[in-house]
């Protein structure tokens, strides 16, 4: 029988009975809270909870395939309750029976355990599937890596499909956006007042305009008038008078060199020279005098602009009087400060 048990028993099995336990959740937490206490390999470890004589039977296991006894325990004590049942635990053997009509369990010492192990009666049966005591996340990621691959399978079609059936790339031509519709405004830009254009139609691959008349009441009278009022502005603007501009007046001549001292003159020095006596009948030109309707308030002779500018406001009617010169306001120096 031991030869039988090789490679299938757990490191250590145990189980028990919780009375006056009504919750699954809290069966869950006593199995676990009994692992944490006893075994080492949490991750390696089982637990199994069952309703049982008005509490929770539980089991536990430090390794193994998973495979509990618990369901085969209730059916036997259910069906058998005066005998003795035995599962291995490592090189133990575990027993569970009824006593003063309750489940009870004991692990038997190693030569207490021989006996039961050599007999000719046969272990409780794994028959029932137990739940691991840490969490591995390994449905959560059988989950993900199908999603993952149904999503990778679904990229790979589509683009199989799209380089194989749906690439429109080789058959799309060139797009000539000139003559797109909203690019054909510039033909009806110069629509005056007296047409409407009707519609805009592209036909055997040209655009055409199509327009027709639109008469306006008193539009013709209405321009008529405003010719005339034009005319007329025209007729009641004189002609601006022609002003000559003045002419420069002339430079005057340069002043002779001065020449050299005669010998013979008191009080001239070798090299000294001496303006030439002027002749007595010799007087220096005089420039001619500006009229007196040229001349400003100042007594200087007018600029070509200002002349302009006076006949211009003697045509107008708008000339006015020049304005006076300023007076000077005499300051007294001694306080100034």
């Amino acid at each position: 029988m031991a030869e039988e048990l090789s490679g299938l028993r757990p490191m250590n099995a145990m189980m028990g009975w919780t009375e006056g336990v009504e919750s699954k959740n809290d069966a869950i937490e006593l199995a676990k809270g009994f692992i944490t206490r006893r075994f080492t390999a949490l991750e390696a470890s089982w637990y199994a909870v069952a309703p049982f004589m008005g509490g929770y039977l539980w089991e536990v296991h430090e390794g193994g395939p998973g495979k509990g006894y618990i369901g085969a325990a209730i059916e036997a004590l259910s069906q058998n309750p005066s005998s003795k049942f035995w599962f291995p635990s490592a090189d133990r053997a575990f027993q569970i029976m009824m006593r003063d009509g309750k489940p009870f369990g004991i692990l038997l010492s190693k030569s207490e355990s021989l006996p039961v192990i050599n007999s000719d009666q046969p272990p409780l049966a794994m028959i029932t599937k137990m739940q691991p005591a840490v969490r591995k996340g390994t449905g959560v990621f059988m989950t993900g890596a199908a999603m993952a691959g149904v999503g990778a399978i679904f990229l790979i079609s589509s683009m199989a499909f799209y380089a194989v059936s749906a690439n429109p790339g080789p058959s799309v031509r060139a797009v000539d956006f000139s003559s797109m519709p909203h690019a054909q405004w510039g033909q009806v830009q110069g629509t005056g007042v007296e047409e409407i254009v009707s519609k805009i139609e592209m036909k055997d691959g040209k655009w055409s305009v199509e327009r027709r008349p639109h008469v306006v009441p008193g539009l013709r009278e209405l321009r008529d008038e405003g010719a005339k009022a034009v005319q007329k502005a025209r007729e009641s603007i004189m002609p601006m008078p022609k002003v000559e501009e003045d002419a420069p007046p002339p430079a005057a001549p340069p002043a002779p060199l001065p020449a050299p001292a005669p010998a013979g003159i008191p009080g001239a020095q070798p090299g000294q020279q001496t303006p030439p006596a002027a002749p007595a009948t010799a007087k220096p030109p005089v420039a001619p005098a500006a009229p007196a309707a040229n001349l400003g308030a100042n007594g200087k002779p007018l600029t070509a602009a200002e002349l302009r500018r006076r006949a211009r406001e003697r045509a107008t009617g708008t000339a006015h009087a020049p304005m006076p010169a300023p007076i000077p306001v005499p300051v007294d120096k001694g306080n100034k400060k």
